[in-house]
């Protein structure tokens, strides 16, 4: 793992909203965000402006999606998808991350490694969002 060139984070001071992002030395982006139904901001709007603080450090995306109990956008999107036949390739190009990232400029999206699961029960995949 590169070191952190830059960081960027945000809690809303209602607890319902946080962003934490950094950006390595290759321009590398990871990031956690986290939003309640009832947030008073919407997580699209932190990622964006977490993007426009990496500015043009901001290379790539890494997208990293784990199911566990929780709800996960991304996995649960990718399983809602394949689950009635579309496939990986197509639903990682539908998920919210991906989606975000082609609003603030990057083109490319292409899962690494192995996911783990089957069609529509996905548990784990990882992604990268280039420009």
């Amino acid at each position: 793992m590169e070191t952190p060139q830059l960081s960027f984070s945000f809690n809303h001071l209602s607890g319902k909203a946080a962003i934490y992002g950094e950006v390595d030395d290759e321009g590398v982006v990871t990031f956690a965000v986290r939003v309640t139904e009832d947030s008073p901001i919407r997580g699209s709007e932190m990622f964006r402006r977490m993007l426009v603080a990496f500015g043009d450090e901001a290379r790539t995306v890494r997208a990293v999606w784990r199911k566990y109990r929780e709800p996960s956008s991304n996995i649960d999107r990718v399983n809602e998808l394949t689950a009635s036949g579309t496939s990986l390739d197509e639903a990682i190009q539908q998920t919210w991350t991906v989606l975000q990232a082609r609003k603030a400029g990057f083109s490319t999206a292409t899962m690494v490694g192995i996911p783990e699961g089957t069609a529509g029960a996905f548990s784990k995949i990882d992604v990268l969002i280039e420009r």
